[in-house]
């Protein structure tokens, strides 16, 4: 959450910490004015998870083959 709180701030996102994590644990928007702002945190959010998941079955990958 603070990683994404974090880079979407430095873009310019009005969107607080708590409202970012309100996003996060929700999937929901925060208001209608605000919908873009909540996309956007939520496609970061899965773009991180999905990043560390392939950078997880790599590591997993290795070690496979080290202990082959």
């Amino acid at each position: 959450g603070e990683r994404v709180y974090t880079s979407n701030a430095i873009e310019g996102s009005t969107l607080t910490r708590r409202e970012t994590m309100v996003v996060l644990e929700t999937g929901q928007a925060i208001d209608v004015g605000r919908e873009r702002e909540s996309r956007e945190a939520l496609n970061l959010a899965l773009a991180l998870r999905r990043s560390q998941d392939l950078i997880d079955s790599v590591k997993g990958a290795n070690r496979e083959e080290r202990l082959a």
